[in-house]
């Protein structure tokens, strides 16, 4: 909830958002947006490279908000993380107990962080970036 908290207070009046793997992110919602989901923007002819989940995502938050898609793309990172520890948790929930899925997510959090540059980096960290949920693919 700490990290939670941190990541809202940071990303709260964003804008515009620091990567430029944003605005491609962003093409692709404006484009569904459009009627052209499944297109790819940049090529025409073309059908999306990238996996559509997220952008499928972030094009119903945008529908469902009314807010304008850079918003949404600098914004929903912080809600959108909380997705794959809550998935993991209500799963093992309902194959085991809440006792081993509190456990488990103990060690999906801070222990099982794997080979990344920032050695043992809680998976919700103050980075707030989108990557944690492409875990969800996972479970």
């Amino acid at each position: 909830m700490a990290a939670f908290i941190q990541c809202y207070r940071t990303t709260s009046d964003l804008h515009w958002f620091y990567d430029t793997d944003f605005y491609r992110d962003m093409s692709y919602v404006q484009g569904a947006l459009d009627g052209k989901f499944g297109k790819d923007p940049n090529y025409a002819g073309a059908y999306l490279w990238y996996n559509p989940m997220l952008s499928s995502i972030e094009t119903l938050i945008v529908k469902i908000t009314g807010l304008p898609v850079n918003i949404v793309l600098a914004r929903a990172g912080v809600y959108l993380n909380l997705l794959g520890p809550l998935a993991f948790v209500l799963m093992l929930t309902v194959l085991f107990d809440l006792r081993m899925a509190l456990a488990c997510l103990l060690s999906y959090l801070f222990l099982a962080s794997g080979n990344i540059r920032v050695l043992m980096q809680p998976l919700i960290h103050r980075g707030c970036t989108r990557s944690a949920l492409h875990n969800l693919y996972f479970i």
